[in-house]
């Protein structure tokens, strides 16, 4: 998943391994400083996706890892790469030479 650092408030929309009874658990790690956030959040299901949304300010270029469980089960791990970048036209160098 690809976050805009410049927004606060994220979507993410999956297939859930399971869907949940109760509350979701949202949690990013920071791949850098393994600094772990537990994130408020809400969510709904419509058509068998699950939509989860939060609020959260992330840094340009830092790697993030997603869990989203439910009663102590995960039913979603993934990736975040925050960038201000279009996703299709992304380069690592932009910027950093003239």
């Amino acid at each position: 998943m690809v976050v805009i650092p410049t927004d606060t408030t994220h979507e993410i929309r999956f297939i859930p391994r399971t869907y949940p009874e109760n509350v979701l658990v949202v949690t990013i790690v920071d791949e850098f400083t393994e600094a772990e956030t537990i994130l408020s959040n809400t969510y709904y299901i419509d058509k068998g996706y699950m939509f989860v949304g939060f609020d959260h300010t992330f840094t340009e270029r830092d790697n993030y890892r997603l869990t989203i469980s439910s009663n102590s089960d995960v039913i979603y791990r993934g990736n975040i790469f925050a960038t201000s970048q279009d996703p299709q036209d992304f380069k690592l160098s932009q910027g950093v030479y003239l």
